[in-house]
């Protein structure tokens, strides 16, 4: 599968496992989607979820014209994919002791 692709996948995964989060009553850890989900309750979760995808859709399209030689974006997002699946990992795994009341 295309890194860029399963980048995207990967934060709309991310996007899903907190929404069911917050369906199970679950909080959010992370300061920044708190503070969006604080202040502007749905829209700014989308919102702070969402800009993530388009940062990597216009690091995609301006890597592919203007990407510098010493900048090897696809191991770049190959990482942050790593970081990211282990975080929707993380997250249903929380889910699931939480479905089956051990956390």
């Amino acid at each position: 599968m295309n890194v860029w692709i399963l980048a995207v996948y990967l934060q709309i995964l991310d996007l899903l496992t907190t929404l069911l989060f917050l369906a199970e009553g679950l909080s959010e850890i992370n300061p920044v989607v708190k503070f969006f989900l604080k202040h502007f309750k749905l829209p700014g979760l989308f919102l702070v979820k969402f800009l993530p995808i388009v940062f990597i859709i216009l690091i995609y399209l301006v890597g592919k014209k203007y990407q510098p030689r010493w900048l090897n974006l696809v191991r770049m997002i190959t990482r942050v994919n790593y970081i990211y699946a282990a975080i929707v990992g993380w997250n249903i795994t929380v889910l699931v002791y939480s479905a089956y009341g051990r956390v």
